[in-house]
C-alpha cells in the first residue's frame, strides 16, 4: 500500500513541480527578449494579438538549452510526455482516488479489527504446503519430539532481585546487569522458615521435578550444613561456623547471624 500510494502522489508532485520550472523559465525567456528588444536602436512594431502568443528564443540561450516549453511537444522527452499525461489524468480523478484511499484504509482497519488472536503459542508463519512446514509437522510424530515436550523444561528461581533490563534496548548483545531487590530480607524467622520448605512444598506438585535425584535447594542445603557442624561437637567443624552461627543447630538463625 505505501508503494502504491508512493507512486500515485510522488510521481504528479514532480510533474506539478517540473511544470512549474518550465513555467518559470518561460516567462524568463520571454522578459529577456523583451529587454533585449527594448535595448535597440530600432523602434518595436506595436504588439498584436498574434505575436503575444508567440516568444522568439535564440537558440543559442542557456535557458532555451536548459528547458523546453510545455506547447512545444516536439521538444519534449517521451517520458516527460508520459509524466505529464499521467497528471493530468490523476489530477481529473483526484477527489476519486482521494475517496479510494480513504475508503480503503477505513476497510484495512476494519479488517484488522477483526483479526483473531491465535489459539495456542504454536504460530506458524508459513504454509502447510512449504517444505519446511512439512518438516515441522513430520518432526511432530517423532518420538524424540514427544518426549521432549514431556519432559518439560528446565527453570531456574530466583530471589531477591528485580525483572529489570538495563541493557541497550537496540543491542540485544549488550545484555543487563543484575539488579537487587532492596525490599527482599530473608533474615527475619517468617522469611527462613517459609524459604526452607518452599522447596518440598514446590517439588510435590504434579508439575514440577528435581533435575537430578540428588539436587537439594541451597536453603535445605544451609540448614543440613548446619546439623551436621552442630553435631560434630566441635570436632572439625567449619571455620565460618564457628565465627558466625553462634552454635545453631539448622535454621532459623537468629536475625542478627544470618
Amino acid at each position: 500500500l505505501d508503494y502504491i500510494l508512493c507512486v500515485l502522489l510522488v510521481f504528479p508532485a514532480l510533474c506539478i513541480y517540473d511544470k512549474a520550472n518550465l513555467k518559470a523559465a518561460s516567462e524568463e525567456k520571454k522578459s529577456l527578449c523583451c529587454n533585449l528588444s527594448c535595448g535597440g536602436k530600432k523602434k518595436k512594431k506595436p504588439k498584436t494579438n498574434d505575436d503575444a502568443s508567440v516568444a522568439v528564443v535564440p537558440q543559442d540561450d542557456s535557458a532555451h538549452a536548459a528547458h523546453v516549453t510545455l506547447d512545444d511537444a516536439d521538444n519534449q522527452s517521451l517520458i516527460r510526455r508520459i509524466l505529464l499525461g499521467y497528471y493530468r489524468v490523476f489530477h481529473k480523478l483526484r477527489w476519486i482516488i482521494f475517496a479510494a484511499c480513504l475508503i480503503g484504509t477505513v476497510v484495512s482497519g476494519i479488517f484488522a479489527a477483526g483479526l483473531q488472536l491465535p489459539a495456542d503459542s504454536e504460530v506458524r508463519l508459513l504454509g502447510e504446503d512449504v517444505e519446511f512446514e512439512k518438516a515441522f509437522y513430520w518432526r511432530q510424530e517423532l518420538l524424540t519430539t514427544t518426549l521432549d515436550k514431556a519432559s518439560g523444561a528446565p527453570t531456574a528461581l530466583c530471589w531477591g532481585v528485580e525483572p529489570a533490563d538495563t541493557g541497550n534496548y537496540f543491542d540485544p548483545k549488550s545484555g543487563s546487569l543484575l539488579v537487587l531487590d532492596e525490599d527482599f530480607d530473608p533474615a527475619p524467622t517468617a522469611s527462613q522458615e517459609y524459604l526452607l520448605n518452599f522447596c518440598e512444598e514446590f517439588f510435590n506438585q504434579p508439575f514440577a521435578s528435581r533435575i537430578a535425584q540428588d539436587f537439594v535447594c541451597p536453603m535445605n542445603e544451609l540448614d543440613q550444613w548446619l546439623q551436621d557442624n552442630a553435631n560434630n561437637n566441635g570436632n572439625g567443624n567449619n571455620d565460618a561456623y564457628v565465627e558466625s552461627c553462634q552454635g545453631a543447630t539448622g535454621l532459623p538463625l537468629p536475625e542478627e547471624n544470618f
